[in-house]
């Protein structure tokens, strides 16, 4: 296997609508180098389970997976800033707080186009680690969707989380991305298959390499982060977090690592969705009292499920008990109020307006190769897809 010390400049927005962003032509390793997405891959239409994540505010496409009826699996770069992420150096760059749910739409069609709307929208974000935590080894994420998805619509997928995986083991790659280093038709599903178990976790011999992570050969590149890796048995046992340049080696978040982590979450979803747990999160550690829906109004504890109703500054609204194995979720952090820590709204959450029609001149961002919508209404389909951008530092690796 080769060795490779590549480093990635994850996030970049490049939004195609005039006075709204624009792809700069700069230096190496700056957004102008896209470089080929599910290389090698055909356009998907059977995996309804593999989702688009788009995040508004910041102009960002990923994937995401299925794997609950209100869970979607994704990358935890695609939910929050990154700290120093010109280049992707896993003793430097690092996660920031998570975004809003408020901003995040998933879509279940195989393409995205300017008439694209959203299908489900998410009440809640939670992610590996914390703030400041290395993004190398801390690239998962869940959105909790505000609705079940339809089993007409989407079956989930199973995640991989006792089966040990293995070197030289084969997957399969799904994504949205783009298909050429120009960033060109993002927002069609499509699907890899044949890809290559390399190493895993401190296998690799890596510094650039973190436990809980494991390297493929290739397949994926920007707008395919946070798509899973498919065992042979359609399991989903590594979600897509960064690439090398050539598209010649992928890293992705392993699965079997954060079973715990996924067994509480979806849990705590299915307390949300109001579902039996899926039989996988059998042995999950989860308090219940961390899964109840929070944030509507109320006036008093008995209108919250959780019975918690919390005064702050002016607004009272349901909120949760929660600890570093419950975490809040984003828009909110966890503070010692009345005896027992609960999750605090950082800020008042903002409307959501997604049919919004400006005057002034607001984006509209076309998605590569697709008509603009004429008149006031305009949907922003970026090719910012937050996948990584790597400069070759070494070429061999042993073992």
């Amino acid at each position: 296997m080769r060795r490779v010390w590549q480093l990635p400049s994850v996030m970049a927005a490049m939004l195609a609508a005039s006075g709204c962003g624009s792809m700069d032509g700069g230096a190496e390793g700056t957004v102008s180098e896209l470089h080929q997405a599910i290389a090698g891959g055909y356009d998907d239409g059977e995996d309804t389970a593999v989702m688009a994540v788009v995040h508004l505010p910041s102009g960002s496409l990923c994937t995401g997976s299925l794997i609950a009826p209100n869970v979607v699996l994704t990358a935890r770069h695609c939910v929050s800033p990154l700290e120093n992420d010109a280049v992707v150096l896993c003793a430097e760059t690092t996660v920031g707080p998570l975004y809003p749910p408020e901003g995040f739409w998933v879509v279940v069609d195989q393409e995205l186009t300017t008439s694209t709307t959203p299908q489900f929208l998410v009440q809640e974000v939670v992610g590996t680690g914390t703030s400041n935590d290395s993004l190398c080894g801390n690239d998962l994420a869940i959105l909790i969707l505000t609705e079940n998805v339809p089993l007409a619509t989407a079956m989930p997928l199973l995640p991989r989380i006792a089966d040990a995986w293995a070197v030289g083991e084969t997957d399969s790659a799904v994504g949205y991305g783009a298909i050429d280093g120009l960033g060109s038709e993002p927002g069609m599903r499509r699907r890899r298959d044949d890809l290559v178990v390399h190493c895993i976790g401190a296998g690799c011999d890596d510094s650039e390499v973190a436990v809980g992570e494991w390297v493929g050969n290739g397949g994926v590149c920007q707008g395919d982060s946070g798509g899973p890796a498919l065992d042979s048995e359609g399991r989903v046992v590594g979600v897509t977090s960064r690439a090398t340049m050539e598209c010649d080696l992928s890293f992705y978040g392993y699965t079997v690592h954060w079973a715990p982590w996924l067994r509480d979450t979806v849990v705590q979803a299915s307390g949300i969705g109001g579902y039996q747990a899926p039989s996988w999160t059998d042995g999950s550690t989860v308090d219940p009292e961390h899964s109840m829906p929070i944030g509507q109004s109320c006036g008093s504890d008995a209108d919250c499920p959780s019975g918690r109703c919390l005064f702050d500054d002016g607004r009272s609204y349901c909120t949760r008990a929660c600890s570093d194995v419950g975490p809040c979720p984003g828009g909110y952090q966890c503070e010692h109020r009345g005896g027992i820590d609960v999750c605090v709204q950082t800020a008042p959450p903002a409307p959501t307006d997604f049919n919004r029609a400006d005057d002034d001149g607001s984006c509209a961002i076309a998605l590569p190769g697709k008509p603009q919508p004429t008149g006031r209404w305009g949907w922003s389909w970026v090719a910012a897809l937050a996948l990584s951008q790597w400069t070759r530092r070494r070429s061999r690796l042993t073992g």
